[in-house]
């Protein structure tokens, strides 16, 4: 390093509704939401698509039929050997 500090920066979960019809409300809205240290060792991201017509026999093509999914999925350790003590940090880690 050059002196410079690094600072350590905090995500935040938040718990979302969704449907297809309408848009999460935006994270400053919603009621839920815990920081947390974000510096996984594994971050995954799966696309997929649901395909149709390739088992025909022929030339026949896949053709993309539907909407496909995205799945992010990482793993958070959490430091429980420190006891919280701040009341309102404790009903709000009790949310989720």
């Amino acid at each position: 390093m050059n002196g410079t500090e690094v600072k350590l920066e905090k995500a935040k979960l938040i718990e979302i509704e969704w449907d297809d019809k309408n848009p999460p409300d935006p994270p400053e809205m919603v009621g839920k939401g815990i920081d947390v240290q974000f510096n996984p060792q594994t971050l995954k991201l799966t696309y997929s698509n649901q395909l149709s017509g390739g088992d025909k026999s022929g030339k026949s093509s896949k053709q993309f039929v539907g909407k496909g999914t995205t799945k992010l999925s990482l793993d958070l350790w959490f430091d429980v050997t420190v006891p919280v003590t701040d009341s309102k940090k404790k009903k709000m880690m009790c949310g989720f």
